[in-house]
Parts: C-alpha cells; sequence; structure tokens
C-alpha cells in the first residue's frame, strides 16, 4: 500500500500557475460583463430616489397651493414660500439646514433626505397658474436637479 502511495504524481508549479492565470482571465471577463450591469444599477437608483423625493416634497406644497386663497410669494430665491389657504392657514416654507421646512416644522423626516437637501428655487404666477421650481442639493448645497410643478389655486380662479 504505501508503494501505491508514493506512486503517484500531483500537479507540478507550472501547472497551478496556469491553472490560475487561466481562472484569472475569466474572473476579468465576468467582472467586465457585471460592472456596467451593476453602475447602471446604481445610477437607476439614485435617480428614482431623487424623483421620489422631490415628488414627494412637492405633493405637500401643491396641496396647500391648491388651496390658496390668494397669490402666493417668495421672498428670494431659495427663501420662504409664504401661502394663505383659504381655511385662514399661513404656510410658510423654507429652507433650514438644507431641509425643507412648513412652518419651521421639516416636510419630511431628515432620513428621508439621504445626505441630500431641498429648496424652493422660484416661483411664477401667471394666468392663475402657480408655478413652483423645486431644487435638490447636495451636500455642500450645490443644486443636483430642479423640477417645476404647477398647481391652480381656488382662490386665483
Amino acid at each position: 500500500m504505501l508503494k501505491r502511495i508514493m506512486n503517484q504524481k500531483g500537479m507540478t508549479l507550472t501547472e497551478l500557475i496556469v491553472a490560475m492565470l487561466v481562472m484569472s482571465i475569466i474572473m476579468l471577463a465576468v467582472t467586465a460583463v457585471f460592472l456596467p450591469i451593476y453602475n447602471a444599477y446604481v445610477n437607476a437608483n439614485e435617480l428614482a430616489e431623487v424623483n421620489l423625493l422631490l415628488n414627494s416634497l412637492s405633493a405637500y406644497i401643491m396641496s396647500d397651493l391648491e388651496n390658496a386663497r390668494d397669490e402666493p410669494a417668495l421672498d428670494t430665491p431659495y427663501g420662504t414660500l409664504t401661502i394663505n389657504t383659504r381655511i385662514g392657514v399661513a404656510c410658510a416654507y423654507a429652507t433650514e439646514d438644507n431641509v425643507l421646512t412648513r412652518n419651521s416644522v421639516p416636510v419630511l423626516d431628515e432620513g428621508y433626505y439621504k445626505k441630500k437637501g431641498a429648496a424652493i428655487k422660484s416661483l411664477d404666477v401667471s394666468d392663475g397658474i402657480c408655478t413652483v421650481e423645486l431644487a435638490l442639493l447636495d451636500r455642500n448645497g450645490a443644486e443636483i436637479i430642479s423640477r417645476a410643478y404647477s398647481a391652480k389655486p381656488v382662490g386665483l380662479q
């Protein structure tokens, strides 16, 4: 039995190096195929988060705009948007520490922003239609994307 064990041959160092080289080439090819797919997924996920955040923030503002009794006012770009609703409630939207607030209360939980900020960029009122442009900001306050939302206030009809 000892003679049979001693007679078995193993792999040489050259064969092991060649096998590792072949496996490395296969792994590089697999990585090259899956890396663009992963990057596309990350970009699509980021875009979905941005759209969800902007749409969620706009839902609050549009609801108050639709119930406005008179023309809303924006102090300055990235300033305070004041809306007087027809039930007599004054809503002041402002940006505090890159978080959009309504009467000094954050519109959404800070965790919802995922290290982004939001601000009201502009307000346009024409022909009874109010258009508010919201901007999404990065950590440094630079604009990532902005989108305009329109509503027709009851008080301007």
